[in-house]
């Protein structure tokens, strides 16, 4: 019989909930020191984040791009939780969490999103899983308690074919993302589908120092080719203090949010240099030595007023980041997903599908996200500097304690 199981996982960043079936209070957390696992999936995070946007930029060219490296991680990581042998191994690997325990994988993402829900009050940031499964067949149960357990998912057992399964989704997710991430699913489920695994993020912050609208103005943008544009320009009229550093052919600028927790950290090209170039020149090692020689400095910041969406989507026959990432077996007629259902199911994943909202102004930052994973059968003193943001850029919107990255992207050209 034909049959086609989707597992779907959604993020969208503006601040973060973490929700279940007992929704889980936010905890007013200090920060603190990582426990061993917590430092190992943290690392795993920044240096999956680094190689997928690098994949990302290689792939898109020169132009606007926006991912979450947190979004991919969570759903890809609930998704090897069902898979064995070779597949698993290749998509840990992929995951660079290769030689963790997948129990210790899933207690450290489980008490960093804990960690990192408490750090700030007045960020939104909000995580909510969920699990859609077809009640024609039967889960494997060690797999539907770990994802509950360490992912604190919903479940729901619906008629797929009969049920409006696509529209229930649909409007949990656009729920969870404050109304951000709309249409996820865009094909109705039959009989023959088995899963629909759903993971959402939505984050919503304040800069530190808030920009004055009444200083907005328009200016001149420029971009590699020599060309300019008129975009509208945020500037900072009093001095504020933020950190800075040198990567390479680059200046790193680190802008806070809130209590400086969360922050907007931009990768400026020096001047002549193009992004994309710099971009591939970021290895892990030279950003957390980066990170580690960040220093304050107090200056002006004009920055461009912008927002985009995004939609990328990867198939067996269309490969993007993550078959370049090494996680094609999982994307084959030999893959091995045989974890997720009793009895095993002879699966692959059919499809990878990230969509993405942001918007930058005055006020803050506000970003979501959403990955679908398919899997279906194989067959005046002294005057400050002014740093300027007015050409292309990258951006990286992280947490300063686990050196988390939760979204990146970058701008060639600043569209409202």
């Amino acid at each position: 019989m034909k049959t086609l199981q989707m597992l779907v996982s959604g993020i969208a960043l503006a601040g973060v909930l973490w929700s279940c079936t007992t929704p889980i209070t936010p905890i007013q957390t200090q920060v603190r020191a990582l426990t061993p696992v917590e430092q190992s999936v943290a690392a795993a995070n920044g240096n999956f984040a680094l190689r997928l946007f690098q994949e990302t930029s290689r792939k898109e060219g020169s132009k606007n791009t926006f991912i979450s490296p947190l979004s991919y991680m969570q759903a890809l990581t609930m998704t090897a939780n069902g898979a064995a042998n070779a597949t698993r191994d290749s998509m840990m690997r992929a995951l660079q969490i290769s030689g963790l325990p997948m129990q210790d994988v899933n207690d450290g993402s489980r008490t960093l999103n804990e960690y990192l829900l408490g750090l700030d009050p007045n960020v939104e940031f909000r995580i909510a899983n969920g699990i859609w499964y077809n009640e024609q067949f039967t889960i494997e149960p060690t797999f539907v308690s770990t994802v509950k357990q360490s992912f604190g998912a919903e479940t729901r057992g619906m008629a797929f074919g009969r049920d409006r399964v696509k529209e229930d989704i649909n409007a949990w997710v656009e729920q969870k993302t404050n109304n951000r991430i709309k249409n996820l699913i865009q094909k109705d489920f039959t009989s023959d589908d088995l899963m629909c695994l759903v993971n959402a993020v939505y984050f919503n912050a304040t800069w530190k120092s808030q920009f004055d609208p009444n200083s907005t103005k328009d200016e001149t943008f420029k971009r590699e080719d020599g060309t300019t544009l008129t975009c509208k320009m945020m500037n900072l009229t009093k001095a504020t203090t933020v950190r800075t550093a040198s990567l390479g052919n680059a200046q790193l600028v680190e802008i806070p949010y809130s209590n400086g927790q969360f922050t907007m950290t931009i990768l400026l090209p020096n001047s002549g240099e193009r992004l994309g170039n710099v971009i591939q020149t970021v290895t892990p090692s030279a950003w957390n030595q980066a990170m580690q020689s960040l220093s304050s400095t107090a200056t002006l910041l004009a920055m461009p007023k912008f927002s985009m969406e995004t939609r990328y989507e990867e198939r067996s026959t269309t490969p993007r980041e993550l078959n370049a990432l090494g996680m094609g077996l999982a994307f084959s007629t030999n893959a091995d997903f045989s974890a997720m259902y009793r009895p095993p199911v002879k699966a692959a994943i059919t499809f990878v599908i990230h969509q993405t909202f942001l918007q930058v102004d005055e006020r803050g930052t506000e970003a979501a996200a959403a990955t679908a994973v398919g899997i279906g059968l194989t067959s005046v003193a002294p005057q400050p500097s002014i740093i300027r943001f007015d050409r292309p850029f990258a951006f990286f919107i992280r947490e300063k304690s686990t050196n988390m990255i939760l979204f990146a992207g970058s701008l060639y050209e600043p569209k409202i």
